[in-house]
């Protein structure tokens, strides 16, 4: 059979008519035919992307004359080098968009293949689903919202109102698919959420596993540098971002709503007690649930999760707790999230870790269970773990809660400093520059000698 394939010269005509009868585009047939050689290079031998360019015109064209022999454009310009393709699928969504000024080859293939997105976002609300794709070519704006009626939907699109047979999930799981089925897509932004109290939870697992369904389906990985996603469970979030090219995906977003569900049934268990029951009790009922573990979102252990991990440069988690560490997440630029059982020690560990990160901006880290009820004393058992340091007071405290603030500065000659803010809810560490403190004391901020350093007062320039 090998013998066979390697003197018939018009195997791989034949080969190629059959994928552009199928409706397969050029590129999907040579990615379709490079992992056929790298799978078994003595059966089946490697054809170039210009090859298969050369066939598909010919078949444009009705020629089905299979002894021609391929002709390809000479390599004497950059435009002509068959490496161009790698070149452009391998940059990420901003580059790309600056390739289209640096030559017209590039310009042509990008804007004829259309599948850069600046932004994908689909949404769900209460018996509707939006879908707003945004070109990362001419940045132009497609919006459609499918609206159910009955076993029926209506899309609405450039102000026109259409009538479909199809279920408005399904309509809009279709569109959303086509939009990210094509290989070598690049999608700078995509958002996937959904209202959480105003979708019946039936619609809400029906849309997740239709997102993560058609995301699983792609014949590649698709490439996504920004996620923002409603999840309920760690499992959702897993569908998506195992479905993403690691090592391309910088920035994540996610917000999960269990905590929320608790808080508002309690709230309105709390609504309907009687007004007239006794205070103590009361409170003594507020103090029981003050002491019930919060629900945590366990990701900690995900390998999909690490994977992606290493590459963040922002990470971002709203309305529950997650099982990551300070540890887990030190390397990453810029971090807001809420985590469990900080320690002295973790503090003091994570500080040093900030202070030899050249990349490090600003974390803001809660951790309400930890804090609640331990007053002061927790603070100041924290900002010793910063130490040595000095301390921050301002001419006029605008909250109440007790806050602990100092600087660190760094020793790499930039005069940057560590800063942080140590209060009853939360920890934030961040970089500031010469330039920023300028700004900072005009809020009134002023730098005195922390009580455990024998250095004289210095003022910061």
């Amino acid at each position: 059979m090998a013998h066979f394939i390697n003197y018939d010269k018009k195997f791989i005509p034949y080969g190629i008519l059959h994928y552009y009868s199928s409706g397969q585009t050029c590129e999907e047939v040579v990615a379709s035919l490079l992992r056929s050689h790298e799978k078994n290079p003595k059966l089946f031998p490697r054809v170039h992307a210009q090859e298969v360019e050369f066939w598909y015109d010919s078949f444009k064209n009705e020629n089905y004359d299979f002894s021609q022999s391929p002709t390809v454009a000479p390599h004497t310009k950059l435009e002509n080098l068959p490496v161009l393709h790698h070149v452009f699928h391998g940059v990420n969504a901003a580059d790309q968009q600056s390739l289209l000024k640096t030559c017209k080859q590039f310009k042509h293939m990008i804007e004829g293949e259309k599948r850069l997105f600046e932004h994908v976002e689909f949404r769900m609300s209460n018996n509707s689903i939006m879908l707003q794709v945004k070109c990362g070519i001419n940045f132009n704006k497609i919006r459609t919202v499918y609206k159910k009626n009955g076993d029926r939907c209506t899309i609405i699109k450039d102000k026109k109102n259409t009538k479909s047979e199809k279920d408005f999930m399904d309509a809009a799981l279709y569109d959303f698919s086509k939009t990210v089925e094509m290989i070598h897509t690049k999608v700078k932004k995509l958002t996937v959420k959904y209202g959480e109290y105003k979708v019946a939870e039936v619609d809400r697992v029906r849309f997740m596993t239709g997102v993560s369904g058609i995301l699983d389906s792609l014949k590649e990985k698709l490439h996504v540098e920004d996620l923002e996603m409603s999840c309920h469970e760690p499992h959702e979030l897993e569908s998506i971002l195992q479905s993403l090219k690691p090592g391309v995906l910088t920035k994540l977003d996610f917000s999960t709503y269990r905590k929320e569900e608790k808080e508002e049934a309690r709230r309105e268990e709390n609504s309907d007690e009687d007004s007239d029951a006794d205070s103590d009790a009361d409170s003594n009922a507020d103090s029981d649930d003050e002491e019930e573990d919060e629900p945590v979102f366990k990701i900690k252990d995900s390998q999909i999760f690490k994977e992606h991990l290493p590459h963040f440069k922002n990470l971002c988690h709203t309305s529950e707790t997650v099982d990551l560490k300070l540890e887990d997440f030190a390397h990453v630029p810029r971090v807001f999230i809420q985590i469990a059982e900080i320690t002295p020690e973790e503090v003091k560990a994570h500080k040093e870790k900030l202070l030899q990160s050249p990349n490090f901006d600003n974390h803001q880290i809660y951790d309400s269970r930890r804090f609640r009820g331990y007053g002061t004393n927790q603070e100041q058992e924290l900002a010793r773990a910063m130490g040595p340091y000095k301390k921050i007071t301002k001419d006029f405290e605008e909250f109440v809660d007790e806050q602990v603030s100092g600087y660190i500065p760094y020793e790499n000659g930039t005069e940057d400093l560590l800063h942080f803010d140590v209060t009853s809810y939360k920890i934030t560490f961040s970089r500031r520059s010469k330039r920023m403190r300028a700004f900072m004391r005009l809020d009134g901020e002023m730098e005195v000698e922390d009580e455990g350093e024998e250095e004289d007062k210095e003022e910061l320039n």
